[in-house]
């Protein structure tokens, strides 16, 4: 039933999203749209369709991202210029009847139906439109090919930070074959994620006002105490599969704003203490 609910967000977000070919792209779409493809994830995670889990976790962030490139902006000069007047007008036309529902000048009956004719053939243009603009209907990405890509010393970890908790993917191949875990942590949600980073940039601001030694220093301990915080909320169930595998290269994934921070800093369960996960894998980074 959720992975039904979710499918009909996710059409209702991709709806918005074509808006904003033909008018202002609004960053409220943002929170109230990409979210429903991370909770997808968490869904199809929590079925064991770890593949199709990551493919639409994929689509969240480039939802995000396209939203995020384009905002405030609009496409018109990207149509074929026989079309960009029409739906310019087309477009002026629906903001002036959005602004007319709430301050009617007319019956309102008579409003909507205009509405109606106008999202219609805004709709029709929709379809010209696309034939023209490569964006978020184009995306594709194939999660098998993408774990077919690592060599056999490496792995890959994504994150997946929803309402509910954390979803840890762990990608590599195996016999090249691809082969993903899916660990699940409810001890860090997207409130904790939001409240860590707040303190976290907070902490950074006051740094470049202040970069004193003592500064400096002080900020040194703020990271190697958040880092190992951060390791066990999220890295203990992971750390037996890294050290079980021997993975000589780690790539994190990292979810939306965790790419601020220096995941490689994190410290490991060792028999050494100190030992940070830098110091046994190579650790790259991808968006």
């Amino acid at each position: 039933e959720a992975e039904t609910a979710l499918k009909l967000a996710a059409e209702a977000d991709r709806y918005r999203y074509r808006q904003m070919y033909i008018s202002q792209s609004r960053s409220m779409e943002i929170e109230t749209g990409s979210p429903v493809y991370f909770l997808m994830a968490h869904v199809l995670a929590v079925l064991g369709r770890t593949m199709e889990a990551l493919e639409w976790l994929e689509q969240g962030k480039n939802r995000m991202l396209t939203e995020r490139l384009r905002l405030d902006q609009t496409a018109f000069e990207q149509l074929p210029a026989e079309r960009r007047d029409a739906a310019r007008d087309l477009t002026a036309r629906l903001q002036a009847l959005r602004i007319e529902h709430y301050i009617p000048g007319r019956p309102i009956d008579e409003i909507i139906r205009e509405t109606r004719d106008v999202q219609a053939h805004l709709e029709t243009m929709m379809q010209s439109i696309r034939e023209h603009i490569s964006g978020f209907y184009d995306f594709s990405f194939s999660a098998p090919d993408f774990i077919n890509r690592l060599t056999p010393d490496s792995a890959a970890i994504e994150f997946n930070v929803t309402e509910f908790g954390t979803d840890i993917f762990i990608m590599t191949r195996i016999a090249q074959s691809p082969r993903v875990w899916c660990i699940h942590t409810q001890d860090f949600k997207r409130d904790d994620l939001n409240r860590f980073m707040r303190n976290w940039i907070r902490r950074l601001a006051r740094l470049t006002l202040d970069s004193t030694p003592e500064s400096r220093a002080s900020w040194g301990r703020y990271v190697v105490r958040k880092m190992k915080t951060l390791s066990r909320r999220l890295m203990v169930p992971v750390h037996s599969v890294l050290l079980e595998k021997g993975f000589r290269s780690i790539r994190f994934i990292p979810h939306l704003s965790m790419h601020l921070l220096p995941l490689h800093l994190m410290p490991t369960p060792s028999r050494h203490p100190g030992r940070l996960l830098m110091d046994d894998a190579a650790i790259t980074y991808l968006p």
